[in-house]
C-alpha cells in the first residue's frame, strides 16, 4: 500500500500568498486549492471539498485519513488500520465524542443557534483532529446523505456548524455508517511546556 499526502488550503485575501501557495501547488503537486476564503468557519468546505476529490479522482481508494496540521501520524499504523478493515463495509473511525452537547453560548467559539440545528445533542462523532474514512466510494455515499439530508447546499449559516459533527456526525448517521473508536486516536498532549494542542497516534498498530 503507498500513502499520498495531500494538503487542502483555502484562498487568502493577500494575492501575494496566493501567488506563492499556487507556485508551491506547482512544484510539488500535493496541495489541493479550493475555492473559498481559508476561515476557521469555513471547514466545513473544505471536508465538502475533500469528499468531492475523492469521489471525482480517487474512485478506487479504499481509506482516506482527514488529519489537521497541528496533529501527528504514523503512516505505517495507519496503513496497518487501513488494511485490516473490512474493504466490503464502510466505516468511519477517530476518537468518537458521545452525547456532545450542543453549545448555545453566543460568545462561544462553537456556538450554534437553535434555529440552525434544534437538536440538544449533536449524534456521535469522530473528533475532526483526525478521522479516517473507510470502505470503497464511501465519500459518494457520504455526498449523497449531505444532498438529500442536510440543508449544506441551501442555508449559509447551516454550513458553519462544526466540520466533524457534521460530516462524522449528522452525514453518516442519516447514510447509516457505522462509527468506530479503535483506541489509537489520542488528543490533547502536553509536552516540554507548550500549550496544549491535538496528537494523532496509531500506536495500537506499529
Amino acid at each position: 500500500m503507498t500513502s499520498k499526502r495531500i494538503f487542502m488550503i483555502g484562498q487568502s485575501q493577500n494575492s501575494s500568498l496566493n501567488k506563492q501557495v499556487i507556485e508551491e501547488a506547482r512544484k510539488f503537486r500535493d496541495i489541493l486549492i479550493l475555492n473559498f476564503e481559508e476561515h476557521y468557519l469555513n471547514l466545513t468546505y473544505k471536508g465538502y471539498g475533500m469528499l468531492e476529490y475523492v469521489n471525482k479522482y480517487c474512485k478506487n481508494l479504499k481509506c482516506v485519513q482527514k488529519t489537521d496540521t497541528d496533529a501527528t501520524v504514523n503512516v505505517k499504523g495507519l496503513e496497518k488500520l487501513c488494511n485490516a478493515l473490512p474493504e466490503n463495509e464502510h466505516i468511519i473511525t477517530g476518537m468518537v465524542w458521545h452525547k456532545l452537547g450542543v453549545s448555545r453560548d453566543p460568545n462561544g467559539k462553537h456556538y450554534i443557534p437553535p434555529y440552525v440545528y434544534p437538536n440538544e445533542y449533536y449524534p456521535d462523532f469522530a473528533t475532526g483532529t483526525a478521522y479516517l474514512l473507510s470502505g470503497y466510494h464511501i465519500a459518494q455515499r457520504m455526498l449523497d446523505s449531505l444532498r438529500n439530508n442536510t440543508p449544506f447546499f441551501t442555508s449559509g449559516n447551516f454550513r458553519h456548524v462544526n466540520e466533524d459533527a457534521l460530516f462524522t456526525g449528522m452525514v453518516r448517521e442519516s447514510a447509516r455508517i457505522k462509527l468506530q473508536d479503535i483506541g489509537g486516536y489520542m488528543c490533547c498532549i502536553k509536552s516540554h511546556g507548550v500549550s496544549y494542542y491535538l496528537l494523532l497516534f496509531m500506536n495500537l498498530l506499529a
